[in-house]
C-alpha cells in the first residue's frame, strides 16, 4: 500500500501525520528502516547522512531490488514525504542547517521528532591496548559528539514550539468506552496552558493536559549497558550517551521535551556484516535468530507515537542478550 494511502488509513492514535522528523544516518540499516517506517505512518522525513546511497548497495548490484534506491528517492516514490540533507554530526553548522531545513519541510514549522542514529563501531581484537586514540577520537566524536550536538540544537527548536498532542494522547480511554460522547472529542485532552478554561480562577483545577514539545530517539546499544568484546572505545562512548540521555531526559522533563534511549543487540546489518566467526561466537543472541534494522524501527514508532509520559527510558531490543 503507498504510503500516502497506509497513513490516511492510521486512527490518530497511530498516525504521525503532520509531525517532521530528522534520521541521522538515514541512508542504511536502524537510520534507513526507522525513517521508512516513519515515513509509512505519515511523518515528513529529513533524511540525513554523509551521503544519499545506502551503505550496503554493492551487496545488491546487478538486481532491480529497491535496497539501491537512497532513502529519501524511495520514500517519495512510494508516496511519503523526505528529503535528503548532506550533514556530517560532528559538525555544528551541520546540525543548524539541519534544523532549519526539518522546520521548513513541516507544515507547521516544527521539528517533532530526533532519531539521533548516526554512529561508528569499530573492533581492535587487542582490546583497550591496541586501539589508537585516533581511534578513540573518532569513535566519540561520532557517537558522543554527534548525539551531544542533535539534542542540543533539536531542543532549542523544540523549545520555540508549543506542545501538542502524542498520537496515543488520542486515543480513548478504555474504561471510558461507553461514553455517548465518545466520538465527539478524545478523552485525554490535548496540552494547553493551565490558565485555559479556568477563568483565571485559582481555585478550580483544570483537567489534566497532556502533550509535547516534540521528541528526541537516541540509538544506543547494549555495549552501553553490558561490556562487548573487541569494543572499548565503542563501549565507553555508548555508555556515555546513554547517561546523556537519563540527563538530558530530566532536565527537560518540565518542558514537556521526551528524551529516550533505544540499544539494539545484535542486528544483521551493513556495519556488523564483516564481524568475524570467531567474533560471532562471543556474541550470543539468545533468542534464536539474529534481529534487523526493521525490528529496532519499531521500537522508534514505540517513542514517536505510543509514549507520551516515557522519557529517560533505556529499552534494550536485543533478542535476550542483556539477560544474563
Amino acid at each position: 500500500m503507498a504510503f500516502a494511502r497506509f497513513a490516511k488509513a492510521l486512527p490518530p492514535s497511530l498516525s504521525l501525520a503532520g509531525q517532521t522528523a530528522i534520521v541521522t544516518g538515514a541512508s542504511s540499516g536502524i537510520g534507513r528502516q526507522s525513517a521508512l517506517h516513519l515515513a509509512r505512518a505519515g511523518a515528513s522525513i529529513l533524511c540525513s547522512d554523509l551521503r544519499p546511497t545506502p551503505n550496503d548497495i554493492h551487496l545488491h548490484q546487478g538486481t532491480t531490488t529497491a535496497r539501491q534506491e537512497p532513502t529519501h528517492e524511495l520514500i517519495n516514490r512510494l508516496g511519503g514525504k523526505a528529503t535528503f540533507q548532506e550533514a556530517d554530526v560532528r559538525n555544528e553548522s551541520d546540525w543548524e542547517s539541519s534544523i532549519e531545513q526539518a522546520v521548513k519541510l513541516s507544515d507547521e514549522g516544527r521539528l517533532d521528532i530526533l532519531l539521533n542514529n548516526a554512529g561508528l563501531t569499530v573492533f581492535s581484537p587487542e582490546g583497550i591496548v591496541g586501539e589508537s586514540m585516533e581511534i578513540f577520537q573518532k569513535v566519540f566524536d561520532i557517537n558522543v559528539k554527534g548525539s551531544f550536538l542533535g539534542m542540543k540544537y533539536a531542543i532549542k527548536q523544540m523549545q520555540k514550539q508549543e506542545p501538542k498532542p502524542f498520537p496515543a494522547d488520542c486515543e480513548e480511554e478504555l474504561d471510558d468506552i461507553s461514553r455517548s460522547d465518545i466520538d465527539a472529542e478524545p478523552a485525554r485532552v490535548a496540552y494547553s496552558p493551565p490558565e485555559s478554561g479556568t477563568g483565571g480562577d485559582p481555585t478550580i483545577i483544570p483537567k489534566p493536559s497532556r502533550g509535547s514539545r516534540g521528541s528526541i530517539i537516541q540509538i544506543g546499544s547494549i555495549h552501553g549497558m553490558i561490556g562487548g568484546p573487541n569494543e572499548p572505545a565503542y563501549c565507553s562512548a555508548k555508555g556515555a550517551t546513554i547517561n546523556m540521555v537519563r540527563q538530558v531526559a530530566y532536565e527537560y522533563a518540565p518542558e514537556r521535551i521526551n528524551v529516550n534511549c533505544i540499544c539494539p543487540g545484535y542486528c544483521s546489518t551493513a556495519m556488523t556484516a564483516n564481524v568475524s566467526p570467531e567474533l560471532n561466537a562471543i556474541r550470543p543472541t539468545y533468542w534464536p535468530h539474529r534481529g534487523s534494522p526493521r525490528d529496532i524501527a519499531k521500537a522508534v514508532l514505540y517513542f514517536a507515537r505510543d509514549a507520551p509520559w516515557s522519557t529517560g527510558t533505556i529499552m534494550a531490543v536485543d533478542g535476550g542478550t542483556t539477560c544474563r
